[in-house]
């Protein structure tokens, strides 16, 4: 892999919107109080990077078909499926180029409501190291 160049990144903060009836979660700019979207840097738009890669649904991204993970296929998750999310998890951690290596990783699946948690820790290119949590 060709080194990146070190220069900030910076995108947009979003926010979680309650939303009733939807699979996906839905999101939205954060606004300040002056009605300015807030932006994010560095190891906090790494997080949200990487949290939206997760919660992106695989084949949802025409710039990036292979990102996400297959939710709706993960629906039905039977026991012993913790595994399986792990992997992919892991895998979609692993592809982007910011992060050098996963730490550390933990997978809850709940059978009974069919709720997966992620927690995660990644050391990135320049050895910084962010939490991503679902």
């Amino acid at each position: 892999m060709p080194p990146l160049e070190s220069h900030p990144t910076t995108s947009f903060k979003l926010k979680r919107v309650p939303a009733i009836g939807v699979l996906n979660p839905v999101f939205d700019l954060d606004l300040g109080d002056d009605g300015a979207p807030q932006l994010l840097e560095d190891s906090a738009e790494l997080a949200q990077a990487l949290t939206l890669r997760l919660l992106m649904v695989v084949g949802e991204a025409w710039e990036d078909p292979a990102c996400g993970l297959p939710w709706l296929q993960l629906r039905g998750m039977r026991p012993g499926s913790r595994e399986l999310v792990m992997y992919l998890v892991l895998a979609q951690l692993q592809k982007e180029p910011r992060v050098r290596q996963v730490q550390s990783l933990s997978v809850d699946v709940d059978q009974r409501t069919r709720r997966v948690s992620v927690t995660a820790y990644v050391i990135t290119r320049d050895g910084s190291k962010v939490k991503v949590e679902l």
